[in-house]
């Protein structure tokens, strides 16, 4: 078995995923160490691949790969907008296509759909307290990023709400909002990259979003950088009563590799792959709110 690893960030965790598998293993980067230098010079064919490179490069490796593989994962956001996720996935129908929805895949989440279940409204948040992502590069630049937080992450938020919500198609939004509160001036230090003085930061660093139907609210806060701390964690509420809070944390190793083995297992399932594309189309247009 193959697998291609493009972008050496998050794609660490992957090749450690499939060198414990015994996989062939090909990474591609242009900065950090990697087999090769350019998606244009890799030969051959793969049973999976993962695009883990800036977001306004996703499109371009996505359908240069694409015949080449049976299965390829795109890290989130995913595409600019979901008509460009559903013109590639139609383009290249031989190949299947999952934005990177990890979360999914952590072993509480039966215990958290039976949670939300008997709630009236789950808020979600994301909410770090100091964790702009390299402040001035692609990722607070908006041509590049295609938005700041919203991209980053409300994705992660969206896809639990597919979680507890089986209809979440069938949601209706509430209210929506997107705010700028800094700039490279203001932003001062970050725990996550330096800081380019010389760089762009127009992107939104909070968003907001209210999805509702007859019987639960879904709250989704995000934040680069909140003044009171750290708060990532789901809420359920039930009459207004809050009845648990579960801590989320960085998503464990093995959620990572749950995602990739039931996308493996499933290759020729079209039911599974409908489905994914249906959620991956879902998150791409609450996206496009922002």
């Amino acid at each position: 078995m193959r697998a291609l690893i493009v972008g050496m960030g998050i794609g660490e965790l992957y090749k450690s995923i499939y060198e414990r598998k015994l996989w062939d293993v090909t990474t591609v980067d242009q900065q950090k160490p990697a087999d090769y230098w350019d998606i244009e010079e890799v030969p051959g064919e793969f049973d999976v691949a993962h695009i883990c490179t800036p977001n306004f490069t996703h499109g371009h490796i996505a359908r240069t790969i694409a015949s080449r593989c049976k299965i390829v994962f795109v890290e989130k956001p995913g595409l600019r907008t979901s008509e460009h996720w559903e013109a590639l996935v139609h383009t290249f129908p031989n190949t299947r296509f999952s934005m990177v929805k990890n979360n999914q895949f952590r072993h509480n989440v039966s215990e958290l759909y039976l949670l939300a279940h008997s709630s009236e409204e789950i808020v979600l948040n994301w909410q770090n307290h100091n964790r702009v992502p390299n402040p001035g590069s692609w990722f607070t630049e908006k041509d590049k990023a295609w938005g700041g937080v919203s991209r980053d992450l409300l994705p992660h938020l969206l896809s639990w709400i597919q979680v507890f919500e089986p209809e979440y198609a069938r949601l209706g939004l509430y209210a929506s909002s997107k705010h700028q509160h800094y700039d490279l001036d203001t932003v001062g230090s970050t725990d996550y990259g330096v800081v380019d003085p010389a760089g762009v930061y127009d992107v939104d660093d909070r968003a907001d979003i209210l999805l509702n139907n007859e019987t639960h609210m879904y709250t989704c806060s995000a934040s680069w950088k909140n003044p009171v701390g750290d708060k990532i964690d789901i809420e359920f509420y039930k009459q207004g009563d809050l009845i648990h809070t579960e801590p989320l944390g960085l998503c464990p190793e093995d959620a990572y590799e749950k995602m990739v083995d039931t996308a493996v297992d499933n290759l020729y399932n079209d039911r599974y792959w409908s489905e994914q594309f249906a959620r991956d189309t879902w998150i791409h247009k609450q996206l496009e709110l922002f």
